[in-house]
């Protein structure tokens, strides 16, 4: 992992190779992209406003969220987390 106290990224490299993933959605192993906003709504009509429709709104712990595909198919979770 790799970072600081506000942004990092995790990666993994599992101990064998793995299947292919059953969903086609994803792109080279690649599960998703996450981005910590600290007011939902608004960036939802940002993602709106580039023709993008989010999807899979839901809200659990730490808090609420949504996703979104790239043009690459590359899924991205925004979530802002209950404070």
């Amino acid at each position: 992992m790799s970072g600081t106290d506000d942004t990092y990224v995790a990666l993994y490299t599992p101990p064998e190779s793995p299947e292919p993933m059953a969903d086609a959605d994803r792109t080279g192993g690649l599960q998703h992209l996450g981005i910590l906003v600290d007011d939902l709504d608004p960036i939802e009509v940002l993602v709106k406003a580039e023709g993008i429709e989010p999807y899979n709104h839901m809200t659990y712990e730490p808090g609420r969220r949504f996703y979104f595909n790239d043009d690459d198919g590359i899924e991205f979770e925004v979530v802002a987390y209950d404070v």
